[in-house]
């Protein structure tokens, strides 16, 4: 399905003479054709082949109609087809130059025959010209020419063509500005579009209040703001009820994932499940509109009133089929789950199997499409499913299967990492899937430190930082790329997300994970080295004394980050109780009192029985003795909050407790021991065997997780770590 037949982008001139008519409707057909084997023109070479006829035959009939039939031509005939071939050219093929040579032809003749709507359909695809070849830092030369067309934009007086630049700026040049910026821009167009609304622009506010949003949650900012500008949209929709009944129906699907996403971000279990089920309720009755079912494309339809010239400009959306939503919607509900997988419900599990049963669905049925967006299809796809890999091992990870990531469970995971490090990748491929290599870091890291080869894990959450930083690295994607724009545009346009539009440093979810493992590798670095019986005279003692040189500056170095991430994370629950402990108790040179609502202990209790178990131990460590009480209160006060922590780590399915646990008993243990007036024999023995058997039980692990019992896939040399 051709541009025209989704968006009727451009009224098509008239000659009245047969023949040029005939060819522009068969240069049409022939791209109808070659769009009909798009699906499978990447399967075999004869494939592609047969598609790339097609393309060159509607190609030739609109050079036909140019060559030889010129003189039954109208002047805006001529300006249509030279837009035409202008638009394949750039879509279908390489020839860049070409299309460049065409387009300054077709802007001559719009020009001359004063048709404002292809003067500037032609100075867009100018514009799109230039910017993919582009080689000027921060792609100057193209923002310059961009900048051209939004003055003359500007200087005829249209509140909508304007909104339409201003639109297009963001999607081309957002990941180059600032935070601040990108939301004044989104609020200038709607402001505008608010101020003369009609049914004609109601879907292109819709459009821009959802990328505003989108925008705000792929950053990862606060719920609050999140939830205004949600709140902002659902009331658009509902003031103006009227004009929803032209909506596209993508819009109610967005406008529900979008309510799903906060809720999951917001780590509300039980609104995430109410949200999910209106989801799927939306997707039956989606399941009658065959228009959308295997139609990724929607069309923002925006009429434009420039002086005597009315026409229309409306955007086209490359989004999902149907079931690509059905899909993303269980992969979201998924992720929201995996923090819960402790509790051996496997919802993770079958809500993934789901996803990738979708996936193998999606690549081998037929749609209307064309080559370059398959390819882009396909890439998305195949990074969709290594996402979804990345978060089934993190869910086995939370169930202490930290045998579970190796080649015989993962292998697609693993294929990846081997082309990667093989360099099998071709640069288009690269660019969306090098946002995958975070994730591996990741799954490394934690493997490393939970299998004891600490300096493995250091390194590993060290690259995550430097992944994430907003200085430039020779590992960040300012300098992967030698194009850092056009690929930031390229992800984005895509689905996965923009590289230079993703939070950095500490307001980015692996950079902060990174750091707060990082406080504990480098604590116990710290610790041990201090154990250390070196004197001045020993041999190492200069390597020593700078190793802990090292690590005392990253400590403080992580201290200070973490004290900035407080004030940012006030509001989320989870992580500020995580950073309050951090900061206030592990980092700090006297532990101190750690204060926590009651309400969110409950929240803990459901999502996080760890960081529940960590709240009950450091009140335990921290707790003053009550003056008013009698010893054996205190002492009984102290007791019961490390029974709560070890009560609490106990809660993991089929699991003893963690480490945190086994801490906790064992201070229960040393409080009766030194104490024992205040107890009796039989207490001491209850504690002491309890003891034993939990420390048996973690030897029976260790054992476990000892990486000569690893399968033969998992005992690999280094992955994506030469450096090591």
């Amino acid at each position: 399905m051709t541009e025209i037949d989704t968006c009727q982008r451009g009224s098509k001139p008239c000659s009245g003479s047969e023949k040029p008519e005939r060819l522009i409707e068969l240069s049409k057909w022939f791209l109808d054709e070659a769009y009909k084997k798009g699906s499978t023109s990447l399967l075999a070479e004869e494939n592609l082949l047969e598609y790339n006829n097609y393309v060159r035959a509607s190609l030739s009939c609109l050079f036909n109609a140019l060559e030889q039939y010129k003189g039954l031509l109208t002047l805006a005939d001529e300006v249509y087809i030279h837009y035409k071939i202008t638009e394949t050219l750039l879509r279908e093929t390489t020839s860049l130059d070409l299309a460049s040579e065409y387009c300054s032809r077709g802007l001559q003749l719009a020009k001359r025959c004063e048709s404002l709507e292809y003067q500037i359909r032609l100075e867009l695809l100018n514009f799109e010209i230039q910017y993919l070849t582009d080689k000027s830092k921060g792609k100057k030369t193209s923002f310059s020419y961009f900048m051209s067309i939004a003055h003359h934009c500007e200087s005829l007086n249209s509140i909508t063509l304007t909104s339409i630049i201003e639109y297009l700026k963001i999607q081309y040049f957002g990941m180059i500005f600032e935070e601040d910026q990108m939301y004044r821009n989104y609020d200038r167009i709607i402001e505008r579009l608010e101020a003369t609304l009609s049914e004609n622009t109601f879907t292109f506010l819709q459009l821009v209040l959802v990328c505003q949003l989108q925008f705000h949650l792929f950053r990862g900012n606060s719920i609050e703001i999140a939830l205004e500008k949600y709140q902002r949209l659902k009331e658009s929709q509902e003031r103006y009820a009227q004009y929803t009944k032209s909506l596209p129906p993508q819009f109610k699907a967005i406008t529900q994932i979008l309510d799903l996403l906060i809720s999951i971000q917001d780590d509300d279990f039980k609104s995430t499940k109410s949200k999910m089920s209106k989801i799927d309720a939306l997707i039956r009755e989606l399941k009658t509109l065959e228009p959308w079912a295997r139609n990724f494309r929607f069309c923002v339809p925006v009429d434009v009133k420039v002086a005597h010239q009315e026409f229309a400009l409306p955007l086209q959306i490359n989004w999902l089929t149907l079931r690509e939503f059905s899909m993303l919607s269980y992969f979201y509900c998924g992720v929201s789950y995996v923090i819960k997988s402790w509790d051996g419900k496997n919802r993770t599990e079958m809500l993934f199997a789901q996803c990738q049963k979708y996936i193998g669905y999606e690549l081998s049925e037929p749609v209307l499409i064309s080559s370059n967006e398959m390819e882009a299809k396909v890439l998305r796809l195949k990074y969709f499913g290594l996402l979804i890999n990345f978060y089934q091992v993190l869910a086995k990870f939370q169930c202490n299967q930290w045998h579970s990531f190796n080649r015989d469970e993962f292998p697609q995971l693993w294929k990846f990492i081997d082309d990667y490090n093989l360099g099998r990748f071709s640069s288009q491929e690269l660019v969306i899937y090098h946002k995958i290599v975070d994730k591996v870091y990741f799954l490394l890291a934690l493997q490393s430190q939970r299998m004891n080869d600490l300096d493995a894990a250091l390194h590993y959450y060290l690259k995550l930082r430097e992944l994430h930083s907003s200085s430039s690295t020779e590992l960040n994607d300012y300098n992967f790329f030698s194009d850092t724009i056009l690929a930031s545009y390229k992800q984005t346009t895509s689905g996965v997300g923009g590289c230079l539009q993703e939070a950095k440093d500490y307001h980015n979810q692996l950079y902060y994970l990174a750091t707060l493992n990082l406080v504990i590798l480098t604590i116990h670095n710290l610790r041990r080295l201090k154990l250390r019986s070196v004197s001045e005279f020993d041999e190492d003692y200069q390597l020593l004394m700078d190793r802990y040189a090292k690590f005392l500056k990253l400590k403080n170095t992580l201290y200070s980050e973490l004290v900035r991430m407080q004030s940012l994370y006030k509001t989320n629950v989870l992580l500020s109780s995580t950073l309050d402990i951090f900061v206030r108790y592990i980092l700090a040179d006297e532990g101190q009192p750690v204060e926590i609502e009651s309400a969110h202990l409950e929240k803990f209790s459901q999502i996080s029985p760890l960081l529940l178990s960590m709240v009950y131990f450091v009140k335990g460590e921290t707790a003053k003795n009550n003056r008013s009480q009698s010893e054996l209160e205190n002492l009984n006060m102290k007791i019961q909050l490390y029974n709560q922590s070890f009560k609490s780590s106990c809660k993991q399915s089929g699991f003893g407790p963690n480490n945190v646990g086994y801490l906790a008993l064992k201070e229960i243990s040393n409080i009766i021991e030194k104490n024992q007036s205040c107890f009796d024999k039989d207490q001491l023995d209850i504690v002491q065997l309890k003891l034993r058997d939990v420390k048996r039980g973690f030897e029976t692990r260790k054992r476990k997780l000892d990486p000569e019992s690893l399968p033969p896939s998992s005992k690999e040399e280094s992955v994506f770590s030469s450096q090591i």
